[in-house]
């Protein structure tokens, strides 16, 4: 029975769980739970009435990991025993699983266009320390049929920012972890095992990226017609080469910057590293945490560098309590702002412009 996790809802607390799974991740935007336990004596539990939408908050170790709702509860028995199984995730599903009304925006910027469509479902937008919101835009929509997550997450990639979610159940907008963790992951002391994925299929040695300049002066006129860079990444063989269009790059971006770009992301999203650690928290740092950077040394794998934190799944069951931590370096989720559509604007009433 996990004595780690405490389910906390309508006052009262909820523990002794006999299995429990709690994961949460940069690439989805909103942290789950899953929480499970069985009583060999039916009595005892038919005092437990967890409904679906009450709102509750998840403790691990004393820290609090999600803040939201819950969304299933499936109860089941036999002639010896009683299971119930509790499922939810962060406030922030509401917005994932929602669309807004079709609403347009003028002179906002990122954070106060996500505060609008956030405030009627009471969800605090965060702007993570140092992160560069960019400029306004002058004029955001909704787009018909894509959810409050799919509209902020849109507006974030034109300014090369990530939306992601915390424990308090807010919406955070940054970019990729800066912030270190305290306690590093060190081969033979605190890795239980670890998995490490090196992958050159789609990585090249060449990249050449393609674009047309807007510049129609005659004297630019042969420039403009055609633009291209050219990067290698020594690491892989030639001749491998891959040619691509770099025609929605944001104002700002060189072409060339937009050939590194491509060069990095590929080379970081092709090293991943997935560790296993004792524990649903670290003694020193608290929860392990999503979007921060931490010191790895595995010398079988040859890795000695900081990598960030993709994702955690932190179980406890018949097996002990441990956390998985998925492990990328950090270019790999380094973003370039992206072109907005300048042909056509969505308008609330579904016309283009």
């Amino acid at each position: 029975m996990s004595e780690g996790v405490v389910l906390k809802l309508g006052g009262s607390d909820f523990g002794g769980w006999k299995s429990v799974t709690v994961e949460r991740s940069i690439q989805q935007g909103t942290g789950t739970f899953r929480l499970s336990v069985t009583e060999r004596y039916p009595d005892q539990i038919t005092a437990w009435r967890i409904k679906p939408d009450a709102e509750c908050r998840l403790l691990m170790d004393g820290h609090q990991a999600i803040h939201g709702f819950v969304d299933s509860v499936d109860r089941a028995f036999d002639k010896s025993s009683r299971s119930v199984e509790v499922r939810g995730r962060d406030k922030t599903a509401d917005v994932v699983d929602c669309c807004a009304s079709p609403t347009e925006f003028k002179g906002l910027r990122l954070d106060a266009i996500a505060s609008r469509l956030l405030q009627p479902y009471g969800i605090g937008v965060v702007v993570a320390p140092g992160t560069v919101l960019g400029a306004a835009f002058p004029r955001w929509a909704v787009e018909p049929g894509e959810t409050i997550w799919e509209c902020i997450e849109r507006a974030a990639r034109q300014r090369a920012l990530l939306v992601i979610t915390n424990g308090d159940g807010d919406l955070v907008i940054t970019g990729p972890g800066t912030s270190r963790f305290p306690t590093a992951l060190v081969e033979g002391v605190n890795i239980l095992s670890a998995t490490f994925n090196v992958d050159h299929s789609q990585r090249f040695h060449t990249y050449k990226a393609l674009a047309q300049s807007n510049d129609e002066r005659w004297d630019k006129a042969e420039s403009a017609a055609h633009l291209d860079a050219q990067i290698i990444d020594k690491s892989v063989r030639k001749p491998r080469t891959v040619v691509f269009s770099a025609e929605d790059i944001a104002d700002g971006v060189t072409i060339k910057q937009r050939a590194i770009w491509e060069r990095n992301v590929r080379r970081g999203r092709g090293m991943n590293v997935s560790v296993t650690v004792q524990g649903l928290s670290d003694p020193v740092g608290g929860l392990w945490m999503p979007n921060q950077m931490i010191p790895v040394w595995i010398p079988s794998f040859e890795v000695r560098q900081d990598l960030l934190i993709v994702s955690t799944t932190s179980t406890d069951d018949e097996n002990g309590k441990i956390t998985e931590l998925q492990l990328s370096p950090r270019s790999a989720w380094e973003l370039l702002p992206e072109k907005p559509d300048e042909d056509t604007t969505v308008t609330p009433w579904g016309d283009s412009e």
